[in-house]
């Protein structure tokens, strides 16, 4: 299985179970699909994260609201011509925001898969994580290459800030435990 430490993948298309949501047939849109996978922060490992909240926020205004499958994997429509945010986790996670810009996506009469998978961990008591605050992946289209994708570099930034974060969360811990002891 591949690694997903990093927090987010963009993956080949897995199959997923359908979640209701009403999408205008004549309306031009894309249909985001994937899983989220429960990180465990301190022992490296990852699993499938069932019943994860996904808000999806279209134009700062609530659009969509579900909980993934109990395999952690899910899938709704977006409306081309609008700016999103995704917000992946709820209560049970730290969330984690996905930024999609949909403006500029191509009018097509079938609609484009893009499969997002997400990686989520815990809460860690005494910690916040204000890095993800912000977006950790903005999504766009690229005309020069037909491409549908995530801004590499900028994901990229984010992810080394967060890791190094969670190092420090972890060093921290850490020395916590061992004063408990």
């Amino acid at each position: 299985m591949k690694n997903i430490s990093a927090t987010l993948a963009i993956l080949l298309c897995i199959s997923v179970t359908a979640f209701s949501q009403k999408k205008d047939a004549n309306s031009d849109h894309y249909l985001i699909k994937g899983s989220i996978y429960q990180i465990d922060m301190f022992n490296e490992g990852e699993i499938k994260a069932s019943n994860v909240q996904v808000v999806v926020y279209q134009e700062k205004e609530l659009f969509v609201a579900f909980f993934t499958d109990e395999l952690g994997n899910y899938q709704f429509y977006l409306p081309s011509g609008h700016i999103y945010e995704v917000w992946y986790g709820g209560s049970a996670f730290v969330n984690k925001k996905v930024w999609i810009d949909a403006t500029q996506f191509p009018i097509e009469k079938k609609p484009r898969t893009i499969p997002l998978d997400i990686g989520l961990f815990r809460q860690v008591e005494g910690f916040d994580f204000p890095i993800l605050n912000e977006p950790f992946v903005r999504i766009g289209y690229n005309p020069e290459l037909d491409q549908i994708a995530p801004d590499l570099e900028y994901t990229e930034k984010r992810e080394m800030e967060l890791n190094k974060y969670t190092t420090k969360v972890k060093k921290e811990v850490a020395k916590r435990n061992k004063k408990k002891k």
